[in-house]
């Protein structure tokens, strides 16, 4: 599930705004610093590296909760949908194309899940880059 998110900066105001999806997770950059005024400001996320044993195991059972619960959910009733669409061809119904819908956001939610430690690198990558931070238009679209 998608979690949309404006935060802003605390030196100028500038709003940043993203669409995360997934659950809103304690991973993530501990400092962004505004493409704007060039301000850093903190947040609440850690770097897998910084996060303790129990830190990580709660993003990961959260992240696999939330991928395999609405993966599955999205992919299935997508599926059902369409079945109707492939099983009956006959009785075409442009409301059957609307299960493409349900079955791109469940196997989006399938990728997302299985490509999360990549993303964790890439942030962590792009982190360590920048000196200690990420810029507000990396992490916040």
């Amino acid at each position: 599930m998608g979690t949309y998110t404006t935060t802003r900066c605390g030196n100028c105001g500038t709003a940043w705004e993203s669409m995360s999806y997934g659950r809103h997770s304690l991973f993530g950059p501990d400092k962004v610093k505004c493409s704007h005024c060039f301000h850093i400001n903190n947040t609440k996320q850690r770097l897998w590296r910084d996060m303790n044993i129990f830190e990580k195991g709660y993003v990961l059972i959260g992240q696999s909760i939330n991928g395999f619960l609405f993966g599955g959910l999205g992919t299935i009733f997508g599926l059902s949908v369409l079945s109707g669409y492939i099983n009956d061809f006959e009785s075409f119904s442009l409301w059957q194309l609307f299960g493409l819908i349900p079955l791109g956001f469940g196997l989006f939610q399938f990728y997302n899940l299985f490509t999360l430690k990549s993303q964790m690198r890439k942030t962590e990558t792009l982190y360590d880059n920048n000196g200690g931070f990420l810029w507000s238009h990396e992490q916040y679209y």
